[in-house]
């Protein structure tokens, strides 16, 4: 009787045992899974953040050889005379003690 009732608590602990291997294995396996999936998302945005830098330094760039031609002496010339500015024809200088000064005719 009492080897009989070694065997069946071996058999029930050994038994456990293995049934908590299992559990655990399952468990690794989920968690594998799930941190595969959440690392690939995480590429995913990566990448698309990536995507948005590219396009922002396109634009600044862009931008910048625009602001560069916009500023140069011939644009800024022909803006000017568009407006309605022309170029002086002669100056008059006006002196107060020591001081100089000059304004456009």
């Amino acid at each position: 009787m009492k080897t009989k009732y070694r065997k069946n608590k071996f058999a029930a602990i050994r038994n456990l045992k293995c049934s908590l291997f299992w559990f655990f294995d399952l468990f690794l396996l989920i968690l594998n899974v799930y941190f595969a999936i959440q690392i690939s998302s995480m590429g995913v945005q990566m990448y698309m953040h990536e995507e948005k830098i590219r396009d922002l330094d396109k634009s600044v760039n862009l931008l910048s050889n625009e602001l560069v031609s916009l500023n140069s002496l011939v644009n800024l010339e022909k803006s000017s005379s568009d407006l309605g500015f022309v170029q002086p024809e002669k100056f008059i200088y006006i002196q107060s003690g020591s001081s100089t000064f000059a304004k456009a005719q």
